[in-house]
């Protein structure tokens, strides 16, 4: 994990200003315009989140944007939606994961604060993450030495003791 990079999908001027308020932050932020991360060069490496805020299109297209690009799988992602587009939104998405639904209109400081802790989060998972796979590499070792050490594949006792 290199850095945290932000993927902003706006149709609205409302979303631009809601993106340069983020930017205003110091966060990689990445602006894209139109209906879908197709042009975007996302590289998995990076610890993306994801922030759809399409007002323009039904809800069936903002899904879909949301599920078909394979590329945003296993990342956060905030939908922001019209609050009675809500309901409707949770019920096409029971099978996706990091999947959080935002009513509009956005109060900007408190979308602000609830991902600046979102990006604390992700670090954390992904840190425990690669702690877990160390640990993982750690005992396989430890394995393997235990079962040289059942074997006696030792001819002397200073052998058998390193």
């Amino acid at each position: 994990m290199e850095r945290v990079e932000i993927w902003y999908l706006t149709d609205s001027k409302a979303g631009e200003a809601l993106s340069q308020s983020i930017r205003y932050l110091g966060l990689s932020m990445n602006l894209v315009t139109g209906e879908s991360f197709a042009k975007a060069e996302i590289l998995s490496a990076n610890l993306n989140i994801f922030i759809i805020d399409l007002s323009g299109s039904d809800l069936p297209r903002i899904m879909s944007v949301v599920r078909d690009d394979q590329r945003l799988q296993g990342f956060l992602k905030f939908v922001i939606l019209k609050k009675s587009l809500i309901r409707e939104a949770l019920s096409l998405a029971a099978n996706m994961l990091h999947v959080e639904f935002i009513s509009r209109p956005v109060d900007k400081r408190e979308f602000i604060l609830l991902l600046e802790k979102s990006i604390l989060v992700e670090r954390y998972r992904e840190m425990m993450h690669s702690v877990s796979r160390d640990v993982e590499d750690r005992i396989e070792t430890f394995e393997s030495l235990m079962n040289i050490n059942r074997k006696d594949f030792f001819v002397t006792d200073k052998e058998r003791d390193a």
